[in-house]
């Protein structure tokens, strides 16, 4: 259920948890569980300068 939502929203996260009737946290949490979760998620976009 959770893929097919993030799918129908198109990847955003906040309508994906509406749809979901659930709180954007609580999906960000099932998105990790089920390994589901993007790289650019939970802030991990850290550019490395070396």
């Amino acid at each position: 259920m959770v893929e097919l939502a993030m799918n129908q929203s198109n990847g955003n996260q906040t309508n994906a948890a509406k749809v979901l009737d659930i709180s954007r946290d609580a999906l960000r949490y099932k998105l990790k569980k089920f390994g589901l979760s993007r790289g650019d998620d939970d802030g991990q976009a850290n550019g490395s300068e070396e």
